[in-house]
């Protein structure tokens, strides 16, 4: 069975429009821990994100993405070198907190998503 978007770290995920939680607003497609396919909502503003095929897509209300990731490429280009640098220091305040949230993992395949300068 394909792993899902774990139940435990929707609480995690903010609206990108305003920074506000998000809710479930529907599951077409769950186990216990987890949702394969869904939907969330923004308590505030009322956006809506899709989960499919276990990930949750918060790109999809953001005002022109294309650009937005442009941007985003350029500035981390800008800085991979002193970002790299620093990476013992971000170490102890992004790993534990990571590994907090996604809870036991022996055993599980993790995907690391947020690689930084990659």
């Amino acid at each position: 069975m394909p792993c899902g978007f774990s139940k435990k770290l929707i609480s995690a995920l903010v609206c990108q429009k305003d920074g506000a939680i998000l809710n479930v607003n529907q599951i077409t497609k769950e186990n216990e821990l987890s949702i394969f396919d869904g939907q969330l909502v923004c308590a505030t503003c009322h956006s809506k994100y899709e989960i499919k095929n276990g990930i949750a897509n918060l790109l999809n209300n953001q005002n022109n993405p294309e650009q937005l990731m442009q941007d985003e490429i350029i500035a981390r280009d800008q800085e991979a070198n002193k970002y790299d640098q620093r990476l013992s220091v971000r170490y102890y305040k992004e790993i534990p907190s990571t590994l907090k949230m996604t809870g036991d993992c022996n055993s599980k395949k993790i995907i690391e998503y947020g690689c930084g300068t990659g």
